[in-house]
């Protein structure tokens, strides 16, 4: 398994409130992200986690 760069990560994160960005106001799931980032569906959730924590993503627990 390889590892990934803090850069690397930095930008990923960039790229997923891009998404968010221009979606905005629709709900994104995260295997939605994940498809059109092209990214495996756990690491994009572990990112989105981190934002939230960050204050800049906030989850959503129910759907409407």
């Amino acid at each position: 398994m390889t590892r990934i760069s803090e850069q690397k990560i930095k930008r990923i994160k960039e790229e997923i409130i891009s998404l968010l960005y221009q979606n905005s106001p629709k709900t994104l799931f995260v295997a939605y992200i994940a498809e059109e980032l092209a990214r495996d569906e756990e690491f994009i959730k572990r990112l989105l986690l981190e934002l939230q924590k960050e204050g800049i993503a906030t989850g959503i627990n129910k759907n409407a």
